[in-house]
C-alpha cells in the first residue's frame, strides 16, 4: 500500500486546494486504501457526488448535521434525506448526531433530528457515523436501541477513557481524527492498545483537525500519515499492519469484503 492511507471520514470539497483531488488520484487510484466524503447538508450529496463520483476511491455517507435550518423543518430535510439514501452511491448515513457546544437548537429538538436518522440508518441497513460532541450521555441514549442493529462509527472521538471503555464495550466503532496527536489527549492515546483492532478506524476530519506539529492548519488526507504514525508508535505495531487493519475493518463494515 505503500504511503497510502484509508481516511475514513474527510471532506474532501472543503479543501481549498484546486489540486488536492488529482493528487489525491495519483496515489489511490492503484491503491485498496478509500476515503469517505460525509455529507452535512440534507441537500449536499448531489454536488458531492457530481464532483467526486468518477473516483473509484471514495465512498459516499449522506447525513445532517445539527445546524439551525434542518432543526427546524425536519419533516423536509428527512424525506430529503431518505431519496438520498437510495442512491447506489450513497454508502452510509452521517454525519449526524448532537452537538450541544454550538447548541443550534435545544436538546430534545437536536436528539429528534437525531434519532431520525439512526431509523433510517436501520431501515435502509447502512452503516452510521455519529457527530457527539459535548453530548455524551444524550448521544448514548440515542444509540442505545440501535446497538447490534447497524454498524456505528464514532467519528471524531473528543471524549475521555471511561466514554471509549464504554463504546467499546458495546461494540461500536471509534474513529481517531488528528486530536489523537493534541496533548489534552494524551490519556486516550494510551488506552488504544487496548481497544479491540477490528473496531479502530482513523481519519482526518478534513480539512479539520491536523495533525501535531500542524495543529490550526487546514488538513487534508495527506495528513492522515500522522494518526497512524501515533496509533503505530503507541501498539508498537508498523505502519503497514494499520494501513491494511483499518481499511479491511472499513471495508467489512461496507460489505465490500
Amino acid at each position: 500500500m505503500n504511503n497510502v492511507y484509508t481516511d475514513t471520514h474527510a471532506h474532501l470539497t472543503y479543501s481549498e486546494d484546486a489540486q488536492l483531488l488529482s493528487r489525491l488520484h495519483a496515489l489511490y487510484a492503484d491503491s485498496s486504501a478509500v476515503i469517505i466524503d460525509p455529507g452535512v447538508d440534507f441537500d449536499d450529496f448531489d454536488e458531492r457526488y457530481e464532483r467526486l463520483g468518477s473516483y473509484p476511491w471514495v465512498r459516499f455517507a449522506a447525513g445532517i448535521w445539527p445546524d439551525e435550518f434542518p432543526l427546524h423543518n425536519q419533516n423536509e430535510v428527512i424525506n430529503s434525506l431518505e431519496a438520498t439514501l437510495k442512491h447506489p452511491a450513497c454508502k452510509l448515513v452521517g454525519e449526524c448526531g448532537l452537538d450541544y457546544y454550538w447548541m443550534k437548537a435545544e436538546p430534545q429538538v437536536q436528539q429528534k433530528l437525531f434519532i431520525a436518522q439512526l431509523d433510517l440508518a436501520c431501515f435502509y441497513q447502512k452503516p452510521i457515523i455519529v457527530h457527539s460532541r459535548d453530548a455524551w450521555q444524550d448521544t448514548m441514549n440515542c444509540l442505545k436501541p440501535f446497538i447490534g442493529k447497524i454498524p456505528i462509527i464514532f467519528h471524531c472521538f473528543s471524549y475521555g477513557r471511561d466514554e471509549l471503555k464504554k463504546l467499546i464495550h458495546n461494540g461500536i466503532y471509534v474513529s481517531f481524527s488528528g486530536n489523537i496527536t493534541y496533548k489534552r489527549m494524551k490519556q486516550v492515546l494510551e488506552e488504544i492498545p487496548h481497544i479491540p483492532e477490528d473496531l479502530l478506524l482513523l481519519e482526518t476530519d478534513t480539512p479539520y483537525q491536523n495533525p501535531e506539529p500542524n495543529r490550526g492548519k487546514p488538513s487534508t488526507p495527506f495528513d492522515i500519515v500522522r494518526t497512524y504514525e501515533a496509533v503505530s508508535s503507541i501498539t508498537q505495531k508498523p505502519h503497514a499492519f494499520w494501513q491494511d487493519r483499518v481499511t479491511k475493518t472499513l471495508k467489512a463494515i461496507l460489505h465490500e469484503v
